[in-house]
């Protein structure tokens, strides 16, 4: 599928729509402006006239095969931080946890209890209704109750808390350890998507930020490959501005967007590693997988070799990335 996502007024970045999707190289202006969109995009207002006029009056779009997609049919998420990790398991208005129990809305056992709740509550009512007509034996006065929704009940009743284990207090949610919401949002966002039948594309930046440790990205990145290759719901955006420590394949190249004086998306591997071959200054002895690792360790560094303590093998795959793009 071929889309072309709008991050300023009329400007473009056209690729071919992967699972996972990398955006690399060292403009980071586009960069900054992509996430201003997307963090704009995901919270589904209405544009502002102030903002029509740096998008343009038709806002912003978004074509999948030259077609404008409805943006109230994908769920947009931007990760820049634990914090905004954090969130989506709250009960913040559109955060990945509201959504999923909104769905639930529908639910047998739910509506059922919410019934038995609604009974108690007119027998409640009668009570009371008897105690004030002891007062008044015209019965000027009238006492009502008002009967639950699942959708009020969640959004003024509901509290989250979170407990480590059974020998501990509760704790807010946003004092849980890293590992610990990890857990919890891959899970919550592998049962939405089964639940809800709903898109998501989820937009990563800053990994060493929201992260305790390389592990903790990689174990991340890891099952968000897994989640996304057991359904075309989720589409993964990775914004790239620091050495990827994750796993990289060499299928992952193609899926990777350029972002330099122009926005490319790269070929396949194979015809990179040809053309870098063809203008490489020396013998070529780098494996694939040695390839791949010095090719992301190096992409954000291109027009800036000058400036740059790179071993030796970097710096020649750096000079070379340079002429070919």
């Amino acid at each position: 599928m071929e889309v072309k996502l709008e991050y300023f007024n009329n400007h473009f970045i056209d690729f071919d729509l992967h699972t996972f999707n990398f955006l690399v190289g060292p403009n980071r202006k586009i960069k900054q402006q992509l996430l201003a969109t997307i963090n704009r995009e995901k919270s589904g207002k209405s544009l502002s006239e102030l903002e029509e006029n740096y998008y343009s009056n038709d806002g912003i779009n978004i074509f999948c095969d030259d077609k404008v997609i409805n943006h109230r049919n994908i769920n947009f998420k931007l990760i820049t931080s634990l914090t905004e990790l954090t969130n989506e398991l709250t009960l913040n208005k559109n955060s990945l946890l509201m959504n999923y129990l909104k769905s639930l809305d529908d639910d047998f056992i739910i509506q059922k209890t919410i019934t038995q709740l609604n009974d108690m509550l007119i027998n409640l009512e009668n009570v009371i209704q008897d105690k004030i007509n002891n007062l008044d034996n015209k019965k000027h006065l009238i006492a009502e109750l008002s009967l639950l929704s699942y959708e009020n009940l969640i959004k003024n009743n509901l509290l989250l808390s979170f407990n480590e284990s059974d020998d501990n207090d509760n704790i807010p949610v946003n004092m849980a350890q890293s590992q610990q919401i990890i857990h919890l949002f891959l899970n919550l966002l592998k049962v939405t998507l089964q639940i809800t039948n709903h898109p998501y594309w989820l937009f990563l930046t800053n990994l060493k930020q929201i992260f305790a440790s390389d592990e903790e990205i990689n174990d991340f990145i890891s099952q968000l490959r897994e989640i996304a290759e057991d359904t075309d719901l989720l589409k993964v955006f990775i914004i790239l501005d620091e050495i990827p420590e994750f796993n990289m394949t060499t299928e992952d190249i193609e899926r990777t967007i350029y972002l330099g004086d122009f926005i490319e998306q790269l070929p396949a591997f194979w015809m990179l590693k040809r053309s870098l071959i063809l203008h490489y200054p020396y013998e070529f002895n780098l494996s694939d997988q040695q390839l791949v690792k010095s090719f992301y360790r190096v992409i954000n560094c291109v027009g800036n070799a000058n400036n740059l303590y790179l071993n030796n093998e970097d710096m020649l795959l750096l000079k070379t990335l340079e002429e070919i793009l």
